[in-house]
């Protein structure tokens, strides 16, 4: 599982595309509506806001 935010998804997608071998490869998003706020926080100082 790779963890990002929404605004960081189609830069995440172009990544994998580049070095993945497969054509059609599995990526699928699921938004989290609510989470521990340490955890998003952290989410946030590793993403850079």
């Amino acid at each position: 599982m790779i963890k990002t935010r929404k605004d960081r998804f189609e830069a995440l997608e172009a990544s994998i595309r580049e070095v993945h071998p497969y054509e059609t490869f599995e990526l699928v998003a699921a938004d989290a509506k609510s989470g521990s706020r340490a955890y998003l926080d952290w989410i946030d100082s590793v993403l850079g806001e």
